[in-house]
């Protein structure tokens, strides 16, 4: 029993392994990054309200991209680029 769960582990290849827990490691961080914001954004509500329009449309694009991702459980590379320019 043992030795075919060996090999069911060995049947993936590394390189999927170290994508998924990449993937893993970027949606947890978009996570934290979306609760910060969240928290800033509920502690002066005026804050993204004062942004000027592009960064202001860009926070929300952030955020619904956030939200999209984590609710999809897939994080597009377009969302790691945003929070790896926070």
């Amino acid at each position: 029993m043992a030795s075919a769960a060996a090999d069911a582990v060995s049947a993936v290849p590394p390189s999927v392994v170290s994508a998924a827990e990449e993937t893993l490691a970027a949606a947890e961080s978009v996570g934290d990054h979306l609760s910060h914001l969240l928290a800033a954004a509920a502690a002066d509500p005026d804050a993204v309200a004062e942004l000027p329009p592009l960064l202001r449309a860009r926070a929300f694009l952030a955020v619904a991209q956030a939200a999209t991702s984590l609710l999809a459980g897939t994080a597009p590379s377009t969302l790691l680029l945003l929070v790896a320019q926070a």
